[in-house]
């Protein structure tokens, strides 16, 4: 889990995403695709990465996956 994690930014990551399914009023359940900011950073990739699979853990057979799509920032 994200408790013992080395990359701090992911928690950071991890709660400004809970934040943002707050305030649209979505739970994890419900969103099927995540655009990460792929800023080309390795370290801020693998903390977004952690911090999306913490956000949203593996699903039971028959839910739907939540699809991951990166535009990489200019």
């Amino acid at each position: 889990g994200l408790a013992g994690s080395s990359m701090p930014g992911a928690l950071a990551v991890l709660e400004a995403s809970r934040e943002a399914l707050r305030e649209a009023g979505a739970t994890p359940e419900s969103v099927g695709l995540v655009e990460a900011s792929a800023d080309g950073s390795p370290r801020r990739d693998a903390e977004e990465a952690e911090a999306l699979q913490g956000l949203f853990p593996a699903r039971s057979d028959g839910e739907r996956p939540v699809a991951l799509s990166a535009r990489m920032r200019q």
